[in-house]
């Protein structure tokens, strides 16, 4: 085998691992969320997965109340928790 055909062969291997590259990675970045909330569902005590303003992204099915997505906590000098 030439040398130049050996290159190509090895740019043709390169291109077939970076595409199942690709394809691994969107489907581990689809399944992430999923497999997050089932952690987060299998906690004990109550969980809240906040964001960077402290509002809620998720909440595991122990809290009480009952919490939702997207409430925010706080919001100036209020805080929703003290309603409860």
């Amino acid at each position: 085998m030439s040398e130049l055909a050996a290159m190509q062969q090895r740019v043709a291997e390169l291109g077939a691992l970076a595409s199942h590259r690709k394809h691994a990675q969107t489907a581990a970045q689809q399944a992430a969320p999923t497999y997050a909330e089932a952690m987060i569902d299998t906690v004990r005590e109550p969980l809240l997965l906040l964001d960077e303003y402290l509002k809620v992204l998720s909440a595991s099915r122990r809290t009480t109340p009952p919490l939702r997505s997207g409430i925010a906590l706080y919001h100036g000098n209020f805080c929703a928790a003290n309603r409860y």
